[in-house]
């Protein structure tokens, strides 16, 4: 029987409250202060892939669903005993198929079991030689379980590693301080052996590396090097790793900064590991400590977007058949990154000077808790890389999906940006300037966040109509921002709503018009008190109202980017925007 939520205490370090793993997931944070316990827990993640729970030292209480197969080899079918009445499978076992049970164990005895739903109440749930049968079977199937993890190959990088010249040795094991990076390094690039293809080092390795660096460097080779003079008699070999660099030539990476030694030894755990060992990589439990340490914010995330990028590099089957990594930080940096990742649990280490205790964070609210144990400010983090301001509620629906679309799913609101809504005539009050040439009076966008882009519609009635005076003011204003990082979409079409097609809102509409046609560029979409009977909804839709906010729910899921591109500016502006997104999140 598998585990998935599993505690302990009575242990060093967590000594007096459980503390654990409450759930699976590819990508586990363990965050807390220095000196906490992070490091300690993952004691107990290697324990898990190695041992039974009733087996570990320490108290264990764990939770599992019980399946028929585990449940059969406790009660098996077809045996029965004069004393126990019935069958063991038959009036027995069946009865707790489906069931979630948590259990704990003290010293090596099974206690406090307890079942969702609560006790059984079928014939012979009462009979006391029966119940007492049952507690003995369901010990012993306890006894034997273990975790999600059992089996995996747990794969450990310390904080304090390191990447050196190494002697030439046939036993190709990397340790958990980076001993032994050289010499795997030098079997792939210089054995002849199929078993160490060098492609996995000098295109796979390398591709991934400068994939983590990006803009902050470009390598061309990784090769190594052999020092004659390392050894006095000549009877041993030494061997250093070397990356080349345009217009720098080789440099050794013994003599690197500790960031990039850090980034090649997660991908070597990644990428190399797997083949030296002949496993899949669904096979591995990798534990990496604290990779902020020097390693730059933007260098971190792009390393973060690796490793989750490597853990659902496929579909997995489920959450016993995916590769897991476990993070150990005080990095805001990294709990930023996680916040609100489907795939990601973050488990919050506290220490109140007797034990250490866990606490898996589920809400904002704890997170921003993490921040003030931290020592950050609510400003350090949980704030939006970038706003994406809109007009209102309607234009936000319309916003992220295509967003969605044109950035293949890749940005989601809440994680990459965040939308506001400024309300159309509000506009006149918000300005977008240096804090120098700022207006009291005014709402300063870039005090807000530098990072912006504000959505206008024209609401132009044709090409040559004027811009509102706040319209065009914003405008002047974003002109002098840094376009890297700033965009005021001024909308080519009259409003949001102009973008949709005649088969998008056929799909939305109780009768379909045959042929409808799409609005035009500067048409009124909704009806108007001052143009009456001239909208498109009522020449065209035959209605005189349209919830702009229904409309928006109903269209947008039947959106694609081949029907979209096509509507006046929205390819080109959308490419302008998941670039910005892009930049914002580096």
């Amino acid at each position: 029987m598998i585990a998935v939520t599993t505690q302990f205490k009575n242990h060093p370090c967590f000594s007096k409250h459980w503390s654990g793993l409450e759930g699976s997931k590819p990508i586990t944070l363990i965050i807390g202060k220095n000196n906490t316990g992070k490091s300690h827990l993952l004691e107990l993640v290697k324990a898990l892939t190695l041992t039974p729970l009733g087996k570990l030292s320490w108290d264990i209480k764990a939770e599992a669903r019980l399946d028929e197969s585990s449940l059969k080899q406790a009660f098996p079918p077809g045996r029965s005993n004069s004393s126990i009445p019935g069958n063991y499978w038959d009036h027995h076992g069946v009865h707790y198929i489906g069931k979630i049970a948590t259990w704990t164990k003290q010293a090596s005895a099974i206690s406090d079991i307890d079942l969702e739903e609560g006790e059984l109440t079928d014939m012979y749930a009462a009979h006391e030689r029966a119940k007492e049968f049952r507690q003995q079977c369901l010990d012993d199937l306890f006894q034997k379980s273990t975790h999600l993890l059992h089996g995996k190959q747990f794969k450990h990088l310390l904080a304090d590693r390191d990447i050196q010249i190494e002697k030439r040795s046939d036993d190709l094991a990397l340790q958990p301080n980076g001993t032994g990076a050289t010499n795997i390094i030098r079997k792939f690039i210089n054995s002849a052996d199929a078993n160490f293809p060098r492609e996995l080092v000098q295109i796979n390795l390398l591709k991934a590396l400068n994939k983590v660096f990006g803009n902050d460097g470009h390598f061309l080779e990784i090769t190594v090097q052999h020092h004659d003079s390392k050894s006095e008699d000549g009877s041993s070999e030494w061997w250093e790793i070397n990356l080349k660099e345009e217009h720098k030539g080789l440099i050794p990476l013994s003599k690197s900064g500790s960031g990039l030694k850090t980034i090649f030894l997660v991908l070597l755990n990644l990428i190399v590991i797997p083949k030296i060992e002949n496993k899949k990589v669904e096979n591995y439990v990798f534990a990496f400590e604290e990779l902020e340490n020097n390693l730059h914010p933007s260098l971190l995330r792009r390393l973060l977007d690796y490793i989750q990028s490597y853990t659902r590099q496929r579909e997995f089957g489920s959450t016993s058949s995916h590769p897991q990594v476990f993070l150990t930080t005080h990095s805001n940096v990294a709990l930023d990154y996680f916040a609100g990742y489907t795939n990601a649990q973050i488990i919050h280490v506290s220490h109140d000077g007797k034990s250490a205790r866990t606490h898996t964070v589920s809400n904002s609210a704890n997170q921003l808790s993490i921040l003030r144990d931290l020592g950050s400010k609510p400003s350090d983090l949980l704030q939006a890389n970038g706003i994406i301001w809109v007009e209102g509620p309607s234009d936000r629906i319309y916003f992220n999906r295509w967003i969605e679309l044109w950035s293949d799913g890749e940005y989601q609101e809440g994680r990459h940006y965040q939308c506001m809504f400024y309300g159309g005539g509000l506009l006149s009050n918000l300005q977008a300037t240096s804090e120098e040439d700022a207006t009291k009076e005014l709402i300063n966008l870039m005090k807000i966040n530098p990072n912006s882009i504000v959505v206008s519609d024209s609401d132009k009635h044709s090409s040559r109509a004027w811009l509102k005076p706040r319209v065009k003011r914003i405008e002047n204003e974003f002109a002098d921002l840094d376009q890297d990082h700033n965009f005021h979409w001024i909308l080519a079409a009259r409003e949001v709503e102009n973008y949709l097609t005649g088969d998008l809102i056929n799909k939305v509409i109780q009768r379909p018009i045959a042929n409808l046609e799409a609005p035009e560029q500067y048409e009124s979409f909704f009806p108007k008190k001052s143009t009456p009977d001239e909208s498109y909804m009522e020449t065209k839709l035959n209605r005189k109202s349209f919830d702009k906010t229904d409309l928006a729910i109903a269209t947008t899921p039947h959106m694609t980017k081949a029907t979209l591109a096509t509507r006046f500016d929205l390819d080109a502006s959308m490419t302008k925007v998941i670039s910005l997104i892009k930049t914002w999140n580096q």
